[in-house]
């Protein structure tokens, strides 16, 4: 295995999430992700930052390092960020088991988190250069910017998955907004921050489920990692009349898709106006008025076969180089 090293010619990427695969009965649309990534010859992840959101911290910390290790890249560095200090009280309850998904959370750090410094001295290393996928609450972020009010200018963009419009249903269910919700504060500092802002709402990702069928585009993992997505779509399968018709949606893959192929969604700049009140459930409040701000934010991908095919790509040819004990990447 070669030592990570940064490649001027590809894209700097830090990859700020929270990864819970491998967690029984856990999302696994953060670690499909890693797996891409690694995958793609134009991207250099310089770094994952971790923090709560899919589960406990402690649960995103470990889950994470457990994925790197296993796959044999725990060169890659890995930081611990914010854990849920009760930033939205709301999310107390967990609304998929109906107990505390925070129950076993970490006790609050001391300012700043290592995640935030990395962010702060990355952007500073590479100014101009680095894009954040920020795949859950964003308060790595918004202590990055405590450390330097520079931060976000020197940012070359933050590309998220999260928000609302409107109320979002999966089957019958009326699904809470789980990432800029998080932490409102925050997720209202990035909305604002100077630098390009690309939103992927949690409505345009219904357009790109996993369904059973797809599973074949990943027929050549271990039998044991194929297990843990097959059992997050049985978690779905009430919502589908069945395994065989059941479906998962691909959340952070839109992002991370984006990143080298902007051409497969419609890029639309939209004026919203949150508020810390309104991003208590995760609303981005379309419409331009007082305090709105400009974001990118696609409406529709405009080829999900080939969305599909570029993930698959991104994916078979991680696993061709964790084989090779990834010699050449």
């Amino acid at each position: 295995m070669t030592n990570h090293t940064i490649d001027n010619k590809l894209s700097k990427v830090i990859v700020d999430c929270d990864n819970t695969m491998g967690l029984p009965g856990w999302e696994v649309d953060d670690g499909l992700v890693i797996f891409y990534l690694l995958g793609r010859e134009d991207i250099d992840v310089l770094g994952i930052t971790n923090t709560f959101g899919n589960g406990s911290l402690k649960d995103v910390e470990f889950y994470t390092k457990k994925l790197l290790f296993d796959i044999g890249r725990s060169d890659i560095p890995r930081f611990t960020g914010e854990p849920f200090m009760n930033q939205n009280p709301k999310l107390a309850l967990d609304i998929r088991k109906g107990g505390d998904r925070y129950a076993h959370e970490l006790k609050a750090q001391s300012f700043p988190s290592e995640a935030a410094v990395f962010l702060s001295d990355t952007v500073n290393k590479y100014p101009g250069e680095v894009t954040i996928l920020a795949l859950g609450p964003v308060g790595n972020l918004y202590d990055a910017w405590k450390i330097d009010h520079d931060f976000f200018k020197k940012t070359k963009e933050i590309v998220l998955m999260g928000g609302y419009t409107g109320e979002l249903f999966v089957g019958d269910v009326n699904c809470r907004e789980l990432n800029l919700s998080c932490n409102p504060v925050a997720a209202n500092r990035i909305l604002r921050a100077e630098c390009p802002v690309i939103v992927f709402n949690g409505h345009i990702c219904l357009q790109a489920p996993f369904y059973a069928e797809d599973l074949s585009r990943l027929e050549y993992w271990p039998e044991d990692r194929l297990k843990i997505v097959t059992a997050w779509l049985s978690a779905f399968a009430g919502y589908f009349k069945g395994l065989e018709n059941a479906a998962f949606y691909l959340w952070d893959l839109l992002p991370a898709v984006y990143v080298s192929h902007p051409e497969l969604f419609d890029l639309k700049n939209v004026v919203v106006n949150p508020s810390e009140e309104s991003l208590i459930d995760g609303m981005l409040n379309p419409g331009e008025s007082e305090g709105s701000v400009e974001v990118i934010m696609p409406d529709n991908i405009l080829d999900v076969d080939k969305f599909m095919d570029v993930l698959e790509e991104g994916w078979r040819k991680a696993w061709e180089l964790e084989k090779s004990g990834w010699k050449t990447k």
